[in-house]
């Protein structure tokens, strides 16, 4: 058998895997993390987070997924999400939906007030203690900027 890749329980584990954890460990969650498990772990990201997360003993929910995304996330108050680039798509959607009703309903309005409060309430679709967001799989849209998140 060649070095490191030996797979007893007793053995080491290959120098690799520990480079990972150690990357992944010192570059992953914010501190304190609370995560939101709510993609298939076919996605590297969440893969790699998972384990990260637990050795840390980072509290975490498993979402319902689809329809309950948004509501889990609202009670869960993650403080990093990490998604594909549809949920950041979706939130701007109804960030923009909510912007042209309150334009239509006050048209003297001053835009600029209006964009920042809606902009503050939008990011409380993601809990009050998020410290970041990414997305991977896809890059996201040219309109969504995740940046004000």
């Amino acid at each position: 058998m060649r070095r490191g890749r030996e797979t007893r329980s007793t053995s080491q584990p290959p120098a690799r895997a520990l480079t990972t954890f150690t990357t992944w460990n010192t570059q992953g969650a914010p501190q304190p993390a609370v995560h939101l498990s709510f993609q298939p772990l076919s996605h590297a990201s969440e893969r790699h987070y998972l384990p990260t997360l637990i050795a840390n003993g980072a509290p975490m929910g498993i979402g319902g997924g689809g329809t309950h995304l948004l509501s889990d996330l609202r009670a869960l108050e993650p403080t990093w999400v990490s998604s594909v680039p549809r949920l950041f798509d979706l939130v701007r959607a109804g960030y923009e939906r909510k912007l042209a009703a309150k334009k239509a309903e006050d048209p003297s309005a001053d835009a600029t007030r209006l964009e920042t409060e809606l902009l503050r309430e939008t990011r409380l679709v993601f809990g009050k203690n998020i410290q970041g967001v990414s997305t991977g799989s896809a890059p996201v849209s040219p309109e969504t900027d995740l940046a004000p998140i």
